[in-house]
């Protein structure tokens, strides 16, 4: 036997869980000057779905389709140090 299921993917308590920015830091030297820091942030979603009778939610894959980084120009005089990514989560329970 199935069981129904609903759409949860807009219920505020599932906010935490449907979306996710992922944080990008370049770190340019340039000569003779102090680094220079660019931030760049993109955002994923997915679905969330609930069980009428179990009430366990279950989730989606993450949509990656448009979460594209911008392209980085550096100056010609300066060289790519470093690129930390870090992945900032509203939730540590996001799975």
């Amino acid at each position: 036997m199935k069981h129904g299921t609903k759409d949860v993917t807009d219920d505020p308590s599932q906010a935490d869980k449907v979306s996710k920015t992922v944080t990008r830091t370049i770190d340019v030297d340039v000569a003779g000057k102090t680094s220079e820091y660019t931030t760049q942030s993109v955002t994923l979603h997915r679905t969330a779905t609930e069980d009428l009778v179990t009430k366990e939610v279950t989730y989606g894959d993450w949509n990656t389709e448009g979460a594209k980084f911008r392209r980085s120009n550096s100056p010609s005089r300066s060289r790519l140090h470093s690129i930390k990514p870090r992945c900032r989560t509203r939730s540590s329970r996001n799975r």
